[in-house]
């Protein structure tokens, strides 16, 4: 049958047919070579970036900036979030020369270290925006970042959770939250209190608003712990806004470990650098031999959302590996937001 199909083809039209089959996949090749390599584009998927970036917001990822990540998994359908792939075949993390090292404020691109179902390249993209680099002492204080004890600013636009009270009894029209791209949750028991979750600029004018009396920023509750946060463990009661101190692992460098900190590194060591690890009596055994330090043979990182009251980020699952990061994000290509927002597209990304 194919023989006859063939036969009723006439000579130049069977020229221009593998002529068009030709460009086609030196297309294709042409697009996996600058995906691989070079750029990326990737939906934002969440408002944990708000501020920065909104749902539905389609940024360009530069993987030229930190080096392009070799693939681990070769035998995979080079589609984000498609799930189709081999893993028979898995390649050590290897990395190409870049231009530029990880600096804190970047905004970064990772397969999310807890997905650990599947290979390291095969996860769900994430985007956040790193805070802390390998070998800082980082913590949260009532909400604020400190890196090495110094307070280290936040964006301009990242969010808090803020309560506003409103300066009549009719309380704060729609109109007033409307206009600065604002929606309350949902009232307390207090019908003239809202709380929102916004940047200082929105709150310095939502002060102005003659309806409004008062916008306080919400104090974070120093004793609140849940095993939501990093490291899960009772022993470390941590919270989304009372964080650390802890060190951030580096490579090459050595730290003692006993029972009460191996929870902050328990993962890294069974997870991300592949040993078996067991805690007996009093003692710790790493593939069998028992130790009391360990030597990191990856570079880590501490990300947050510019969402931090929405966001789930390091404080969840704790350190970002050098080999999940893809890139850098870079441009935002176009906006999903409103209509308003529109003006944002093809801007830089900071």
């Amino acid at each position: 049958m194919f023989e006859k199909v063939s036969a009723r083809i006439s000579p130049g039209n069977r020229v221009r047919i593998r002529k068009t089959l030709r460009l086609l996949g030196w297309g294709l090749l042409t697009w996996l070579v600058i995906r691989a390599f070079f750029f990326q584009g990737v939906r934002i998927p969440s408002a944990s970036m708000n501020g920065t970036l909104v749902e539905g917001d389609y940024v360009l990822v530069n993987k030229m900036a930190y080096g392009a990540r070799l693939p681990i998994t070769p035998l995979a359908l080079p589609v984000s979030g498609s799930r189709f792939f081999l893993d028979w075949i898995q390649l050590p993390y290897l990395r190409l020369p870049g231009y530029a090292d990880i600096s804190r404020n970047d905004v970064l691109v990772f397969n999310l270290p807890s997905d650990d179902n599947l290979p390291v390249d095969q996860r769900q993209l994430y985007i956040k925006r790193c805070v802390a680099l390998p070998g800082d002492t980082f913590s949260i204080v009532a909400g604020e970042v400190y890196i090495n004890s110094r307070q280290l600013p936040a964006p301009a636009k990242a969010q808090k959770k803020y309560t506003a009270y409103a300066a009549a009894e009719t309380g704060i029209p729609p109109a007033a939250f409307a206009s600065l791209g604002l929606v309350p949750e949902s009232k307390s028991y207090n019908p003239l209190r809202y709380t929102l979750i916004m940047n200082a600029v929105q709150a310095e004018s939502l002060r102005k608003s003659e309806h409004v009396a008062e916008v306080k920023p919400v104090v974070p509750d120093s004793g609140y712990y849940s095993p939501v946060f990093f490291p899960n463990d009772s022993r470390v009661r941590w919270s989304g806004d009372f964080f650390g101190p802890v060190v951030i692992p580096q490579e090459g460098k050595t730290v003692k470990i006993n029972l009460q900190n191996l929870p902050l590194y328990r993962r890294i060591i069974e997870k991300y650098e592949g040993h078996q690890l067991a805690a007996k009596n009093d003692s710790i055994f790493i593939d069998g031999k028992n130790v009391a330090q360990y030597t990191f043979t990856l570079n880590y990182y501490f990300v947050l959302g510019d969402n931090r009251p929405d966001s789930q980020d390091s404080r969840s699952w704790g350190f970002l590996p050098e080999d999940h990061i893809t890139g850098k994000a870079s441009v935002l290509l176009f906006s999903g937001g409103n209509a308003g927002d529109k003006g944002r597209s093809f801007s830089i990304i900071r």
